[in-house]
């Protein structure tokens, strides 16, 4: 069980003011994550170019 949880678990009045600044502390460690992710959201990865292998076709080879 991580520190947080069991901080979760303990009644909120016998927290202590390290107890509190812990949370805070983690809770805005994974704010700084959160809102790198949404930057990364919205930017996709850029796809490559893909070109066709046939520069040109010709129908005069078939039998039709």
């Amino acid at each position: 069980m991580t520190d947080i949880a069991e901080l979760f678990q303990r009644d909120p009045k016998d927290l202590t003011r390290e107890d509190r600044a812990a949370i805070i502390a983690r809770y805005r460690e994974a704010r700084t994550q959160f809102i790198l992710g949404v930057a990364q959201a919205g930017s996709p990865k850029k796809v490559k170019e893909v070109k066709p292998k046939l520069t040109s076709l010709d129908l005069g080879d078939l039998d039709l």
